[in-house]
């Protein structure tokens, strides 16, 4: 719109571009000790991954201020949204280029310390070249009653990093009534707004299961889970108003009314579930059939909230409001049901599944009030 007549009708907007490259290796051997009643494996390996993100400015008209007002209509003589309407360009300013180099090593043991109890240990040391080195590890056990019934626990714990694009990825994209930005971590304005260094994520998990064949034919699976994450990485509320708009205009990010960027806000709790079975009825003749049902829930709660920037107390700007809290917690199914049915003969096989999917909230955008939101009803998905 700012170059009225002289506008283009088609844009580059810009690429983002993600590469990695992956080598390693992976060894394993089997001892047997004389005191214990089975062979002990170890298993090890190293990797290294060379990750880069490079975000290209789209062409000059798809970012840029042409200085022409609206033309005509109500609005004509007013200021309008720079660049390409719908999805504003990346600007030379938001183009970068950035690599990362991890290397990456683990040693697994796994052994009986009696005929049906086992037990397996594992370590994994990370270091990142933008990042800290990170410890992690993971104790197992399983223990098998006979050959129907088994019980198995493990307790890990992990690290996930942030991805080079979740720290550099920029867009913007306009709405009827507001224009949107995704903030770059590292970018002025972010910093701006109590953004920066974005940290990765800690986790602990608990989780106990069953494995069990109760007749012929027939199997079940069950699992309990708990998982525990440190500084979830999601992104912040959608800084809005007066003074946030005036400091983005001094850092030349003209128009925009809501920016975001990705951020640690919160410490999470999810407690969860699955329980899987399966039949397999052969009827000869008639085929083989085999009837699946599988049920799997999940609950996510926030369990701390991290300290708001003193940039955003000074802008009396919440760090991480209700909307982004829906959008972590809310915006996909708790739970999801499936049941599959499976018949074969001889070159001929027929699948059916029914996936039933809970319901989750929507919220079309940040300044609407709770009570319209918009609680979307559980939906099936047929697969035949």
């Amino acid at each position: 719109p700012t170059f009225g007549l002289a506008s283009k009708r088609n844009f580059y907007d810009g690429s983002d571009i993600s590469t990695q490259l992956v080598t390693g290796f992976k060894a394993s051997r089997n001892f047997t000790p004389s005191f214990l009643s089975r062979p002990v494996t170890l298993e090890f390996g190293g990797e290294y991954r060379h990750d880069t993100f490079q975000l290209t400015a789209g062409e000059y008209q798809s970012w840029a201020n042409g200085g022409v007002k609206v033309l005509d209509g109500p609005n004509a003589g007013a200021t309008a949204t720079p660049g390409a309407s719908g999805h504003i360009g990346a600007s030379p300013d938001t183009a970068s280029n950035t690599a990362r180099d991890t290397f990456d090593g683990h040693v697994n043991l796994s052994f009986h310390i009696l005929p049906k109890w086992e037990w397996t240990l594992g370590g994994h040391v990370v270091s990142y070249s933008s990042l800290a080195t990170t410890e992690t590890g993971s104790v197992g056990t399983r223990y098998d009653f006979n050959k129907r019934w088994a019980i198995r626990a493990n307790f890990n714990t992990g690290y996930s990093p942030p991805t080079l694009g979740q720290e550099n990825y920029y867009y913007t994209s306009t709405f009827p009534t507001y224009t949107f930005a995704q903030l770059p971590t590292t970018s002025a304005a972010a910093k701006a707004l109590g953004g920066g260094q974005l940290k990765g994520e800690y986790s602990r998990s608990y989780s106990i299961g069953i494995d069990a064949h109760p007749v012929d034919n027939f199997t079940l699976t069950a699992n309990l889970y708990r998982i525990a994450i440190n500084d979830r990485m999601a992104n912040s509320t959608q800084f809005g108003g007066t003074a946030v708009e005036s400091m983005l205009n001094n850092l030349g990010l003209n128009g925009i009314r809501y920016v975001q960027y990705y951020t640690n806000p919160v410490n999470t709790v999810t407690n969860g579930g699955d329980v899987n079975a399966a039949y397999n009825l052969n009827l000869h003749k008639y085929g083989q059939w085999i009837f699946s049902v599988g049920v799997n829930f999940a609950d996510t709660e926030i369990s701390h909230y991290n300290s708001t920037p003193s940039q955003l107390l000074a802008l009396n700007q919440p760090y991480f409001d209700a909307y982004a809290q829906n959008t972590l917690l809310h915006s996909s199914p708790k739970n999801r049901e499936t049941l599959g049915i499976t018949w074969a003969k001889n070159k001929w096989m027929v699948s059916f599944q029914e996936q039933r999917y809970g319901q989750w909230t929507y919220i079309a955008n940040p300044s609407l009030a709770t009570k319209d939101w918009t609680v979307v009803k559980p939906a099936f998905i047929t697969n035949l």
